[in-house]
């Protein structure tokens, strides 16, 4: 149904000029001889009837629409033109009649009996009538329904109203869990669940049988469990032994693990991993260290966790007994309340981080292995590389191991400083680790590393050299092993070999002086053996020029020198041909001698042995000749 507006008004003023006429809201009255038609006073007989539809009007039938302007509608009840209107949008559980909406008739709801009539929606909704024993009528986000209530809920938990159910109450600890309506530690649960348990002696020093597991693939664990309990004579000497519970598995070279022990009662629980079990110190606990050896930390609580890299295949043994023997060995402790429970997890060989030594040392905190898994790729394959720990965690026992990865281990290291060989790959992997450690702080460590020159047996090592007319070379050779090597310089313009001599360790080779030009020095090693971390030095200096003085042949000159500072100086003669006639190391103070084999002038010259040119520092020098 549509509605209009009225726009012409309630009352139509008509005007007859020659019928006169009267006007007024109240109605038309028309004068006589004329009658009403339409809303106009027309004369008896000038008016016909019209179709059903038309009107009559100025004295024809028309169509009314077209007499309505505006968007407006002719409206044949009330003889108007209105606006139409929109169409009326009634509510739920009401429908549209004339133009206003209406409600529907109400349901019935079974006479009231457990239901009644929701207004809202005009449904039936149960009523608490139907609500069992322990349960409530309520409404929850607009719907009536049946809550439990808080007679329904187990010892251990409380009633959540709001919800109707029933949780822990707030006697349960963080990382409880709720078994038979009872909070329990999670490790309890674990426990319960665990693949192997050790019972007896399983303690091979005691001539126990460790217990065997099977860790399985990568991603997956082995649970163990167990009592450290009080102590007892099993090995029949009459005297009280340690409980110590072993576990062993098979493991393969590069394999990683991770190891957690958790107190299910025994105080502060501790680990050993090792492949050889335990030698005899009194009471079979100190580990045997082999270079396997790994302990739990001690002083983090009771949760003991820890990361492993198998360094060669075999049998690995898992030692748990209190924390406190590891600190003192000389107790005996347990008690039949002391459970642990622990995990072997087989992991994924992590991404290694690239680290390039040369741009930075290494530098981090001892934790978990794969924090503290590195790659180096920066050093030339066949040489050494020495590492050199600048800085030690104050409270761990660190070690680095160096593999090939994942092929073999090269070796693992705890000396202040190590070195390695380069394998043909050219990258090789560190993994800092740490046998034993004490609580979390004091852990942080720096590691450099510098590239070493090895020489093998007959192999020899090329430098070169520029020099200006006059200048003096000085040759220096030092390596690990304290070895001499053959040192030859030859001239590149002519290929002369200028000087060759057997250099020892630590000593010099000086010629002087030489003519302008480029030099070779060939640093050869003739024994068969290698020559490890050869560090090579060469100076090129201009001496300084002290005085010049005149002798005659088979004249005995004394020249002594002084400075401040006490320095002895090299000191060489040349005659006029500039051939060197004599030389020594001068201390200050003194002076040495030499016979002059031709007359004529000669100079003297001198320089710091040993120092580079722009280290030369000798000031104030005198030097006197007799």
């Amino acid at each position: 149904m549509k509605r209009f507006w009225y726009v012409l008004g309630s009352c139509v003023l008509v005007s007859l000029a020659t019928l006169g006429s009267l006007s007024g809201c109240g109605g038309l009255e028309c004068a006589e001889g004329t009658v009403q038609r339409g809303g106009e006073c027309l004369v008896e007989g000038d008016f016909q009837e019209c179709a059903q539809g038309e009107i009559f009007k100025d004295g024809e039938c028309v169509d009314p629409q077209g007499l309505c302007e505006g968007g407006t509608v002719y409206d044949s009840d009330q003889g108007v033109c209105m606006t139409p209107y929109e169409e009326i949008v009634c509510g739920p559980n009401t429908y549209e009649e004339e133009g206003q909406c209406v409600a529907v008739e109400p349901k019935e709801c079974g006479g009231g009996e457990g239901t009644v009539l929701d207004v809202n929606t005009n449904r039936c909704v149960a009523t608490d009538v139907n609500c069992g024993e322990n349960t409530e009528f309520t409404e929850v986000d607009g719907v009536h329904v049946c809550l439990s209530t808080e007679e329904v809920c187990d010892d251990g938990t409380e009633f959540a109203e709001e919800v109707g159910l029933c949780f822990p109450d707030f006697d349960c600890q963080p990382g409880d869990v709720v078994i038979d309506g009872y909070c329990v530690p999670q490790v309890m649960e674990l426990l319960d669940d665990a693949d192997y348990v050790a019972t007896g002696n399983t303690n091979p020093h005691y001539g126990g049988t460790p217990v065997s597991m099977n860790v399985g693939d990568v991603g997956e664990s082995a649970i163990f469990g167990g009592v450290i309990g009080e102590p007892e004579d099993f090995n029949g000497d009459g005297q009280l032994d340690q409980v110590v519970d072993v576990f062993e598995f098979e493991a393969q070279q590069g394999d990683w693990f991770e190891i957690a022990v958790r107190s299910a009662g025994l105080p502060s629980p501790a680990f050993v991993v090792s492949a050889v079990g335990y030698e005899d110190t009194g009471n079979g606990l100190t580990p045997d260290v082999v270079g396997s050896d790994r302990m739990s930390a001690v002083g983090t609580g009771q949760d003991k966790v820890r990361q492993i890299v198998i360094p060669a295949d075999g049998a690995y043994q898992i030692a748990v007994l209190p924390e406190a023997l590891l600190m003192h060995s000389e107790f005996l402790l347990g008690d039949e309340d002391w459970s642990y429970v622990g995990t072997v997890e087989r992991l994924a060989t992590p991404q290694a981080d690239v680290h390039d030594f040369s741009e930075e040392n290494l530098e981090g905190t001892i934790g978990r292995l794969d924090q503290n898994y590195y790659a180096v790729e920066d050093f030339e394959a066949g040489n050494q590389v020495r590492f050199v720990w600048e800085k030690e965690p104050k409270n761990a026992d660190a070690v680095a191991t160096v593999w090939t990865w994942p092929e073999e281990i090269i070796n693992e290291y705890d000396e202040d400083n190590f070195v390695v060989d380069v394998p043909a790959s050219g990258t090789f992997f560190i993994i800092i680790d740490w046998r034993s450690r004490k609580g979390d702080v004091g852990l942080d460590f720096e590691l450099s590393a510098e590239e070493l020159v090895v020489v093998h047996g007959g192999d020899e090592v090329m430098e070169s050299f520029s020099t200006e007319e006059g200048d003096v070379v000085e040759i220096s050779q030092s390596n690990y092993g304290g070895e001499p090597m053959m040192v030859t310089v030859t001239d590149d313009d002519t290929g002369a070999e200028i000087v060759s001599d057997l250099v020892g360790d630590g000593d010099w080779l000086q010629y002087y002086p030489l003519d302008a030009g480029d030099y070779t020095v060939s640093f050869a090693n003739e024994g068969e053996d290698s020559i490890i971390d050869l560090e090579t030095a060469i100076n090129v200096l201009s001496p300084f020029e002290a005085t010049v003085f005149s002798a005659d042949a088979e004249d005995v000159v004394e020249i002594s020198q002084d400075n401040p500072g006490d320095l002895s100086v090299d000191v060489f003669i040349t005659d006029e041909q500039g051939d060197v006639v004599a030389e020594a190391l001068l201390p200050a103070g003194e002076d040495f001698s030499f016979e002059v084999e031709e007359s004529g002038d000669h100079r003297i010259w001198y320089f710091r042995s040993g120092e580079p040119a722009d280290e030369q520092e000798v000031d104030d020098i005198e030097f006197t000749v007799d």
